[in-house]
């Protein structure tokens, strides 16, 4: 019967055998189509095997290759500074640096959630990429946040929604934030931003959890020996380790799934074309006989029934290959999980591996059925053309499909390619850099101090405020009595009519001894004239001597009393005067001055009250006069000369700014890090040399 193949006009290139294994395939189409189907499944056996292999190895290369591109992945104990950073980029032998944050949180939109944690990644990041739903680098948004495609897929979030982030740490702020992309990821489930939104977030500084270091291969063990022994890290992978543990791990699971499943493969491919190849021959075994006796030779009767058993072979081979892509479908979406989902992945190699396998138990097979096919029984043959060759024309289309198959198996066995990333090469000057966090200062602080000891009045300047030299910056009054109450008011009129009493009787005791002295030195004198006269002996003349200075003492020591007296009597009057009150409250006030012309920067003291004499009452600088002091270790120091130029990155701003370091002090101080390790560092004085215009928004302690 004429086939459909024959209809369509294809008959005149199809020869005598052709068109007979054409009809034969044709006649029978349920046992032909179970033979296609059965090779089918054989060869998408194998491509599982294979898929799967595949898959793992995409999977590493996108993780480990394309999005984890650090060497070392630095985790602290706890939330760090940024200051931390600085120290991990100065240990010997990192060559790169950059920080993340890690946040656990949990993710709401409507009645569903999932708890996961938030990574922070800063904008210009290299060394950890996050990758979108094709595999390519994302940029972090300035607001809003990234989550996998499984994430948004759980909670049936599209980017523009907004989901509820809830913070499980710290003061666990609850923030509405929009959904700003989708990335695809093979492992976990989580969620990214950029860092500094992420700290905004939370309403903390710049703070980070760990960091992701880039370090030559030879320095790699020293810089993990040095991390070892920094309190404040938790933990370190090595990028290098992680990927041997999971090849390690994985490898010996995968070659002997690879090997379980080839092995059933061709056993299935071998089963269906021997069995299919055995019931022909049996099946046609007399007509096969009657060809020879019509003149066939055994090439063309072997031609006719493997022709056959090919054209099945290379009918099943593209059905195995759709079997295989729809059951690798079904199956990485049935083992999607929280911890991996496995990408439908195929590679060229594993097409070539399965075909190859396949063809190879096919011509297996077909060697063992012409080896049969060549004993069949002619003794009732006549006529036997023995001897003839097969023709050189299905001689070379054998050698072709053995050379291809040959192709095939070789090319299955050939190392897939490893995607690499391309980039020009070109030729730039070399800059060695030491990278440190620095502070503003002012250049001239001038803190203002009470001269005296007083009453200070309020102080009606805030910061910010200008001032010029000169200019009154506060008073100072003199001390103020404490108030009486009526009691205590009562006892000092007393002590003050006390001594006025005390005042008066030493006044009188003073004119009394005024008086006895005055008659000592009368007698005094008459005792001289007498003496000299010789009416009056010398011992009578001393005795009235000793009575004058007698009496002047007691002169003398009655006047000191009366102004003992006099003293007390005004100090009971002082203590009777009312708290505040005097006759001029301005009297004795003293003002102090700014030294400088400026604006304040700091108020000490600001309410009016009562201050001992060096209490600081302000602080008054030129903002337009900054430095930066930068705190570095001291084996970097030793490296850095006055006038060696200063980058500042990083600042607030868009374009960074230019410096000069003015002076390296010539001491150092011991401090203990971020990362509790205790370091030797120095003050570096750095001076901007960019215009003021270009920083004018920076201040003191920025």
């Amino acid at each position: 019967r004429v086939t459909l193949l024959e209809r369509l006009g294809f008959r005149r290139f199809l020869s005598q055998p052709g068109r007979m294994i054409a009809r034969n395939v044709a006649r029978r189409p349920v046992k032909s189509a179970l033979s296609i189907l059965g090779l089918g499944f054989a060869c998408s056996i194998l491509m599982l095997g294979n898929v799967q292999e595949d898959a793992v190895g995409f999977m590493v290369d996108t993780q480990f290759r394309l999005a984890q591109r650090e060497d070392l992945a630095v985790t602290f104990v706890e939330p760090a500074s940024a200051r931390a950073l600085s120290e991990l980029r100065s240990v010997p032998g990192v060559r790169h640096g950059e920080p993340y944050r890690s946040v656990p949180v949990r993710l709401r939109f409507g009645h569903r959630s999932y708890r996961t944690a938030v990574r922070g990644f800063p904008r210009d990041g290299s060394l950890h990429r996050v990758l979108d739903t094709r595999l390519r680098p994302a940029l972090m948004p300035p607001e809003g946040i990234l989550m996998t495609d499984y994430l948004a897929d759980r909670l049936g979030l599209r980017p523009g929604d907004r989901v509820t982030v809830e913070v499980l740490e710290g003061t666990r702020p609850v923030r509405d934030v929009p959904v700003a992309g989708l990335v695809g990821e093979f492992f976990g489930v989580n969620a990214y931003m950029d860092l500094h939104a992420l700290n905004r977030l939370l309403g903390e500084g710049d703070v980070i959890s760990g960091a992701f270091l880039s370090a030559d291969r030879e320095d790699r063990p020293s810089v993990y020996d040095a991390l070892k022994g920094m309190p404040g890290v938790a933990g370190t992978v090595v990028r290098e380790d992680a990927i041997r543990s999971f090849y390690d791990t994985m490898g010996g699971t995968l070659l002997l799934f690879t090997f379980v499943n080839t092995l059933l493969a061709a056993s299935v491919a071998f089963g269906v074309v021997y069995n299919s190849a055995r019931i022909a021959l049996s099946e046609r075994s007399r007509e096969l006989a009657s060809l020879r006796v019509l003149g066939f030779t055994r090439g063309e009767i072997s031609y006719i029934l493997l022709g056959e058993l090919g054209l099945l072979t290379a009918a099943g081979i593209p059905l195995g290959f759709l079997l295989a892509r729809w059951m690798t479908a079904y199956i990485a979406e049935r083992m999607k999980s929280d911890l991996y989902r496995i990408p439908m992945v195929m590679d060229w190699s594993s097409y070539g591996f399965a075909a190859a396998v396949v063809i190879v138990s096919a011509i297996l097979s077909g060697m063992l059925v012409r080896r049969r096919l060549d004993r069949l029984d002619l003794v009732a043959v006549l006529k036997a053309r023995e001897g003839h060759a097969m023709p050189w024309r299905r001689r070379i289309v054998l050698i072709l499909l053995l050379l291809l198959a040959g192709l095939a198996i070789l090319w299955a066995f050939l190392p897939a390619p490893v995607p690499v990333e391309t980039a020009k090469a070109s030729r730039g000057p070399l800059r060695v850099t030491v990278e440190q966090e620095g502070k503003a200062r002012l250049r001239d602080r001038y803190v203002v101090s009470a001269p005296v000891a007083g009453y200070a009045r309020r102080v009606d300047l805030d910061v910010g405020d200008p001032v010029k030299r000169g200019q009154v910056l506060a008073e100072i009054e003199p001390m103020r009595t404490e108030g009486l109450d009526p009691r205590a008011r009562a006892a000092a009129q007393a002590r003050v009519s006390a001594a006025e009493a005390a005042l008066r009787a030493s006044e009188e005791r003073v004119r009394e001894a005024a008086a006895a002295d005055e008659y000592a030195s009368a007698r005094l004198e008459r005792a001289r004239r007498l003496t000299d006269a010789e009416l009056m002996p010398k011992d009578t003349l001393e005795q009235a001597s000793s009575e004058a200075r007698r009496a002047s003492a007691v002169t003398r020591s009655a006047e000191a009393a009366a102004d003992a007296a006099r003293h007390e009597l005004e100090g009971a009057k002082a203590a009777l005067t009312r708290a505040g009150a005097s006759d001029d409250r301005h009297a004795g006030r003293v003002t102090v001055r700014s030294p400088a012309t400026g604006k304040v920067v700091a108020v000490r003291h600001e309410s009016e009250g009562v201050v001992p004499a060096g209490t600081p009452l302000l602080e008054v600088g030129d903002p337009g006069r900054l430095e930066v002091e930068v705190d570095v270790l001291s084996a970097d120091a030793v490296r850095i000369l006055p006038g060696t130029p200063v980058r500042f990155e990083r600042w607030g701003g868009d374009v960074p700014l230019e410096g000069k370091v003015r002076r390296v002090e010539p001491v150092g101080f011991t401090k203990v890090s971020a990362l509790g390790v205790e370091e030797q560092r120095v003050l570096v004085l750095v001076d901007i040399t960019s215009p003021r215009g270009a920083w004018k928004g920076v201040g003191d302690g920025y």
